[in-house]
């Protein structure tokens, strides 16, 4: 690999920004990408300086988990892996979810009809002359044969 690809390879790693309103794995893959490469042609960043690159790429969102890991993290278990379990579960947190694996949940089966729909259409009324309150042209309370006043 000759020393232009090594450093368009480094200035990716670099370049590369963790989205703020976008999940980060994505991102956290395209670094991790990069870094593979220069590994490949034998170029060893150490851990500890791919972890610092990963933090300088978060967006300020994210600045207290920064400082968390600079500060609970030792030197010699800061790299990329750290970083992103950090990012990724704060991206989780934010959105309401809960980590677990990714993959589709198919909840139902069932398919719904488009639109909404309307129940105005079920609502009876009833005819005026049926009435059981409609006696003697008086409007009185319907009573059963055993209960009430009796005249």
């Amino acid at each position: 690999m000759s020393l232009g690809a090594i450093y368009h390879e480094l200035r990716g790693a670099l370049s590369t920004k963790i989205p703020a309103d976008q999940h980060p794995a994505p991102a956290f893959a395209k670094i991790s990408k990069h870094f593979d490469t220069l590994e490949a042609a034998k170029v060893k960043i150490p851990a500890l300086i791919e972890g610092l690159i990963c933090l300088y790429a978060l967006p300020s969102r994210y600045e207290n988990i920064a400082q968390m890991l600079v500060q609970a993290t030792s030197a010699d278990n800061m790299g990329i892996g750290a970083v992103r379990e950090a990012v990724t579960t704060a991206w989780d947190q934010s959105q309401g979810k809960k980590p677990e694996k990714l993959g589709a949940h198919k909840i139902s089966a069932v398919k719904r009809k488009p639109g909404d729909p309307s129940f105005s259409s079920q609502q009876q009324q009833r005819p005026q002359g049926s009435s059981s309150n409609a006696r003697d042209g008086k409007r009185r309370p319907y009573r059963g044969k055993r209960a009430g006043k009796k005249r």
